[in-house]
């Protein structure tokens, strides 16, 4: 009789066998294979697989559960992995999130998708919580469709038109798709130039600022911060904070022109995380930001009267009543 050690994780060590992936090595390599297959950049390391077979295996990762469930055909429970989470029901609700990723429902929306595009998509597809800061333009998920095809071909100019249509199209969906946790933020802070700067037609400006306040007061979930131009901040790069439910991380996504970057590093999360903070204390809080908005709504309705400084400028008569911010009454 042997006297090896039984394994750690004996249930993912016989489904490994049960499959022919008799060493750590072959399991690699399968996994490698059926990540590309799956159209998901990830490596694994020998060294990982030897920690899934451990007798205290983490929980993996929601990208590397997205391979290995279906690369097993099992859910990760079956392979011997318990769930971090404090009760069953919540271990329910992060599995109904995980539910639709990877779907891929958005390529069906664009031909040749690009990759950051697609990396964009199934970081929301997965996320709970969404902390955005924008320099030049209105947030993605807050445009309407006439402001996101002229954002889209200012930074897509050799973009055709149908192809443009097609990326206002999915923006639309992804902005209709997203569905926060509701003890997680979705918080925006908009350079105020953004409110300035006319994309296309000059009522395509108007209707998204009026857009913003819309959606602001339909929205209560939603936080929107309007940092003023003579804020001092060393942030002159956009990037967005995304909040997975599991294990809690948060993932960084900067975006270039015709590319992007995320990162889960610890290191790089943390000074992105810092900085937020920094801009959100510089910026106006949410009900002057508003108050702000409405102002400049107004100023678009009338060019002729003054420009708004400050947030201070009151919606004139002219201005829609609809489109008018009015903040809550106090209880």
């Amino acid at each position: 009789m042997s006297n090896r050690p039984l394994p750690g994780n004996a249930a993912f060590v016989a489904a490994r066998h049960a499959r022919g992936w008799y060493s750590q090595a072959a399991l690699v390599d399968a996994f490698e294979a059926k990540a590309r297959d799956l159209g998901i950049r990830l490596d694994v390391s020998v060294r990982q697989v030897r920690r899934w077979e451990s007798a205290t295996p983490p929980w993996p990762s929601p990208d590397y559960q997205a391979v290995l469930e279906p690369l097993f055909g099992q859910p990760l429970s079956a392979l011997g992995f318990t769930p971090p989470y404090g009760n069953q029901a919540q271990a329910e609700a992060v599995q109904a999130v995980r539910a639709t990723q990877h779907t891929g429902w958005w390529r069906a929306i664009v031909d040749d998708l690009p990759d950051h595009l697609d990396r964009l998509a199934t970081l929301e597809s997965q996320s709970v919580g969404v902390r955005s800061y924008q320099t030049t333009m209105i947030p993605g998920p807050l445009q309407t469709y006439e402001y996101a095809c002229a954002a889209i071909r200012a930074t897509g100019p050799a973009l055709s038109d149908e192809a443009v249509h097609q990326r206002a199209e999915l923006r639309m969906e992804r902005k209709r798709r997203f569905r926060p946790a509701p003890d997680h933020p979705v918080w925006f802070i908009v350079d105020e130039s953004a409110l300035h700067r006319t994309l296309g037609r000059p009522d395509v400006l108007r209707d998204q600022v009026a857009h913003l306040l819309e959606e602001a007061s339909r929205r209560p979930e939603l936080r929107i911060q309007v940092l003023p131009l003579d804020a001092e901040t060393p942030i002159p790069q956009p990037f967005v904070l995304y909040e997975l439910p599991s294990p809690a991380r948060r993932v960084v996504y900067l975006e270039a022109v015709g590319d992007a970057m995320c990162t889960d590093a610890v290191e790089v999360v943390a000074g992105y995380s810092i900085a937020y903070e920094s801009l959100q204390a510089a910026a106006l809080s949410p009900a002057d930001s508003l108050e702000h908005i409405s102002g400049r709504l107004a100023n678009l309705w009338n060019p002729d009267t003054a420009p708004s400084t400050g947030g201070a400028s009151p919606a004139t008569a002219e201005t829609p009543d609809a489109w008018r911010w009015q903040p809550e009454a106090t209880p």
